[in-house]
């Protein structure tokens, strides 16, 4: 046996332990500890969002971590970065990872190279060569920033400046922000993913390829002498301070949501259990699926991708047969930005319809990229979360679940203003629904047919 294998096995056995330690801490310190009051508060609006980030990274006194499926080297990503730069000359611990498949992790080497010698760790999850074709390959997927173990946020955003309200092509996404003994467990979950014998330091000196340059706001880095690249990422970097901030709110009238104070006992911290299976007991996929089986009364459901697993649809179509109020809002095909998961989603309108499930599709050139659920008017989720067969058996993914009234209540008014952005579908109408209602070319519609045609052979990999 290889020394590498005993490593890779012994790291595992470590994350295993580790795990069960932090369960069972939870366990019995919550027969004898009283609940904390929580802060959560929902950010639909891009510029708090923003806002909000840059304040608990500038106040942070021990420790940043960040995880984020895609990293840019736009403006809204160098402020992000300038701020965890100042943050490390304070002493503070900064740790970033990442997914490393081409245009996730658009940071340029030269960037990442300035970055790892200020003090500033990165890791990112390398692609999964088993795999031969990239679509449906795992991916981390996580979104997170932790500070102090004390503060989280969490949800759809990543550090692309489309999710702050900039760019060609704005993204409505939503966040939720909380603090105390939550942040603490998602701070576990971001140790025992940073030393998962999968994740491990980018490849720095590597030619950079063709597929992540394009996606670059800085190219032009990769192909300078390194020294003379890095001072232009220093003076890129602290010209960050002077610009106005990177962020707009997209829908100004948004309502700024109050924060709730919520006992600690209500609120949970889902992830996957790293070293384990991905439908693991307790991992976030099960758990999610449980609590949309519980539904009494209703399920709200937003997500940007809509690929139904046998599991959900099973579950759905029992709670809608007991008399349960579903409903789905999703992309439609000229807002999303997956056109072959769209086309998947098309297939399955016609049952869900007739099922009794209310389906309505996002309208309009920006794209709906938040994952929200309510169930019962009284649990809300917000996360990382897609609901497709991808985030169910490979993707890494988190989320907050909220078990309270009030928070569920800012949930379901985020739900019902994006739901008036949509067409609710209608069973009778599904006949050549795209031509009629989408702004795209006939090109892109004659794609979509084909896409459909091909979806069966391809859901494993939606």
């Amino acid at each position: 046996m290889s020394r590498i294998w005993i490593q890779s096995q012994l790291s595992q056995i470590r994350l295993v332990l580790q795990t069960v330690l932090l369960t069972t801490t939870m366990f019995f310190g919550s027969l004898c500890t009283p609940s904390f009051a929580a802060t959560v508060k929902l950010l639909r609006s891009e510029v708090q969002a923003y806002s909000m980030r840059i304040e608990l990274i500038e106040n942070a006194q021990r420790s940043v971590d960040v995880a984020s499926y895609e990293i840019d080297d736009d403006n809204a990503s160098g402020r992000v970065l300038a701020s965890l730069l100042h943050a490390t000359e304070r002493g503070v611990c900064v740790r970033i990872l990442t997914d490393g498949h081409a245009g996730n992790n658009n940071m340029p080497k030269p960037l990442m190279q300035f970055l790892i010698e200020h003090g500033i760790s990165i890791r990112e999850r390398p692609v999964d060569v088993r795999y031969q074709l990239e679509l449906g390959r795992p991916r981390l997927h996580d979104k997170l920033l932790i500070v102090d173990g004390e503060h989280l946020i969490t949800g759809g955003r990543n550090l692309k400046q489309e999710y702050f309200g900039i760019g060609n092509r704005k993204i409505t996404d939503c966040d939720v922000y909380a603090n105390g003994p939550i942040a603490r467990i998602a701070s576990s979950y971001f140790n025992n993913r940073w030393h998962d014998p999968n994740c491990g330091q980018p490849d720095l000196h590597r030619e950079e390829s063709s597929k992540t340059s394009k996606h670059q706001h800085h190219p032009e880095w990769n192909l300078l002498p390194r020294i003379q690249s890095l001072e232009q990422v220093a003076k890129w970097l602290e010209s960050q301070f002077s610009l106005p901030l990177p962020a707009v709110d997209i829908c100004p009238s948004t309502m700024n949501h109050l924060p709730r104070e919520i006992d600690d006992d209500k609120i949970r911290f889902l992830s996957d259990i790293v070293g384990f299976p991905k439908r693991a007991e307790g991992s976030i996929a099960p758990e999610i699926l449980k609590l949309v089986q519980s539904a009494r009364t209703s399920i709200e459901i937003v997500t940007p991708y809509f690929a139904i697993s046998n599991n959900l649809k099973s579950i759905l179509l029992d709670a809608s047969r007991r008399g349960v109020r579903v409903r789905i809002l999703t992309n439609s095909f000229e807002s999303t930005d997956h056109s072959t998961v769209h086309a998947g989603f098309a297939n399955e309108r016609r049952w869900m319809l007739r099922a009794g499930i209310e389906v309505f599709e996002f309208r309009g050139r920006n794209m709906l990229h938040a994952k929200l659920m309510v169930i019962d008017n009284s649990t809300a989720m917000v996360g990382s979360y897609n609901f497709d067969r991808l985030a169910e058996s490979r993707n890494s993914d988190v989320a907050l679940i909220v078990f309270n009234s009030c928070f569920a209540s800012d949930v379901t008014l985020e739900i019902a203003t994006l739901r008036a952005h949509a067409t609710k579908m209608e069973l009778e109408k599904l006949f050549g629904y795209e031509r009629r209602n989408s702004n795209v070319p006939d090109s892109e519609l004659r794609k979509l047919r084909r896409l459909r045609m091909a979806a069966p052979f391809l859901e494993r990999y939606l």
